[in-house]
């Protein structure tokens, strides 16, 4: 039942109310500017009546106290008074009254405009509840559109990753942007690693990331929860319960973050496969080559060794067939100018030899920079 607050220091108008109104209504009595302030604030009217003329504080100055604490479309005024000329209800409008009448009082006309000023308070009132449903709505699209935006960023920073680290670095800076401390657990078939957004964590959370991956695929406890999947947990150490909607959303992001994980988690295995298959591939290679190297190093060298070892006993030869041929100084000079040839192609076995030693050193070097 709406509530009606009628101000009037004449108790006859009061009683005229009563009978008009009272039957509908829930009314409560003012005879002064003052007393119609007090009980404004313990009655908390739908609707106030009140009259302009009063000892003390008139209604012109009580209207303008009660429109400092509410609008005229959440609370209507009208006024009730024998001032009823074009400067008195342009007074009264200016203080902030939805309407007038005039004394004396009309029954009929009141109980009209009483009704109709209550049906209009009543649509403002679910007016502004749907403007304010619609702008939560929109608020909460335009929230849930950012945090997801850094839920979809975490799937751009995520695919490069090569390691747990660099998975965990991800996942940090999506939570972060979310305003939320975390702890997080990845695994595979041969290790586990933990990480902590705020760098160190501790050994309790540690052993309940490890205890909790056998729990349920989610776990909580006041604000703190543990969110489980295939090779991660995710411990939630801040939840903000107190607001829900907003523990809703991030209930939402965390699930898709989850799947992601696994994602980039059977990805990662799967490069770290192929690493190790390349990095063997690349090792027998190392092996081969080296050996087929020094294969071709030892041929150079042995040819060097016999074309050094011919050229010292042709030298030799030589110089005893001069000898024995009684052939002057300046001929066996002549003879030996002739050698020169044999002595340039020894040399140029050697540095060959050396060239291959350096081939093979650089060959090995890039094979195992590959390989990491």
């Amino acid at each position: 039942m709406y509530r009606i607050l009628s101000v009037d220091d004449e108790s006859t108008n009061q009683k005229l109310i009563q009978s008009a109104l009272g039957q509908y209504y829930e009314l409560s009595f003012a005879t002064s500017g003052e007393e119609a302030l007090t009980l404004f604030q313990s009655v908390a009217p739908d609707l106030i009546l009140l009259d302009v003329h009063m000892p003390g504080m008139d209604g012109l100055k009580v209207c303008r106290e009660v429109r400092k604490l509410a609008a005229a479309e959440q609370l209507p005024i009208i006024f009730v008074s024998a001032l009823t000329t074009l400067e008195d209800k342009l007074k009264g409008y200016e203080a902030g009254a939805n309407d007038y009448i005039g004394k004396p009082i009309l029954l009929p006309e009141l109980a009209s405009k009483v009704q109709l000023l209550l049906q209009q308070k009543q649509r403002y009132t679910e007016i502004e509840s749907t403007l304010n449903g619609t702008r939560q709505a929109m608020f909460s699209a335009i929230h849930y559109a950012g945090e997801l935006g850094e839920v979809i960023r975490f799937f751009e920073n995520s695919y490069g990753a090569n390691d747990f680290a660099e998975l965990a670095k991800a996942i940090f800076s999506a939570t972060d942007h979310l305003n939320l401390a975390v702890s997080v657990q990845l695994r595979s078939a041969d290790r586990e690693e933990n990480f902590s957004s705020r760098e160190i964590i501790p050994p309790l959370e540690a052993e309940l990331l490890s205890l909790a991956r056998k729990g349920g695929r989610i776990i909580s406890l006041n604000n703190k929860s543990i969110y489980n999947g295939k090779g991660v947990t995710i411990l939630v150490k801040n939840m903000p319960l107190d607001d829900s909607e907003l523990c809703g959303r991030i209930r939402d992001h965390l699930a898709i973050l989850l799947r992601a994980c696994e994602a980039q988690l059977e990805l990662i295995e799967t490069r770290q496969q192929l690493r190790a298959v390349r990095n063997h591939q690349i090792d027998q290679l190392c092996r081969e080559v080296s050996q087929q190297l020094n294969g071709v190093q030892e041929l150079i060298g042995q040819c060097a060794c016999e074309l050094s070892d011919g050229y010292q006993e042709f030298a030799l030869n030589l110089k005893e067939a001069a000898l024995l041929a009684d052939i002057d100084v300046r001929q066996q000079q002549a003879l030996m100018s002739a050698l020169k040839p044999l002595s340039h192609a020894q040399e140029t076995s050697s540095k060959q030899q050396a060239a291959i030693s350096q081939i093979i050193a650089g060959i090995i070097t890039s094979l195992t920079t590959m390989r990491d």
